[in-house]
């Protein structure tokens, strides 16, 4: 069978039409997506270096719980003093009683800019459900605090009774400031 001009200028045409479409499809296609997540980037790091710039010196920038989920300090710039405070509520709402708090050596983290301050508390509690719910409440907050470490032991009463329990925390402050 014979193709006449007609259908073979026909026939090619579709062929390169075909081959450009696959090029587009699997080479072009995932770039430009690519390309749009990168724009996407770039307009969210140019916002935050705008609040950044934007904002006084001394004044905490509060980021929104998303952000603050994904690695990033709630506030950024807390005090020792700012921490202290809010541990002692936060043990305060769980009915903890704090009986020392006690700031360890600041230490540069793996982040550039970046430093750590373990904060280790000894705290009395009644029961188990409220030193769980205190390391709940500071993982939730978005603080820049991780709980490292728990011990806890039953406190005996001077009778020999078994009393409420006792324990200490190590807490891991994270913040800009050295």
């Amino acid at each position: 069978m014979k193709l006449s001009k007609r259908e073979r200028a026909l026939l090619w045409t579709v062929f390169l039409m075909a081959l450009w479409l696959m090029f587009y499809r699997f080479y072009m296609e995932p770039i430009l997506i690519q390309l749009d997540g990168c724009e996407e980037e770039i307009r969210e790091i140019q916002s935050r270096m705008e609040r950044i710039s934007s904002r006084k010196s001394g004044e905490q920038e509060a980021l929104s719980p998303e952000e603050a989920g994904q690695g990033q300090l709630f506030y950024r710039n807390l005090t020792a003093g700012d921490m202290d405070r809010i541990l002692r509520e936060l043990a305060v709402a769980s009915q903890i009683e704090l009986l020392s708090f006690e700031t360890g050596e600041t230490s540069p983290m793996g982040t550039a800019g970046f430093y750590q301050t373990p904060v280790k508390l000894e705290f009395r509690c009644a029961g188990l459900n409220q030193w769980s719910d205190l390391a709940e409440r500071i993982g939730s907050r978005g603080l820049g605090l991780q709980v490292k470490e728990v011990s806890l032991w039953e406190e005996e009463t001077k009778d020999g009774a078994a009393g409420g329990r006792k324990g200490t925390m190590t807490v891991m402050f994270c913040h800009e400031n050295e």
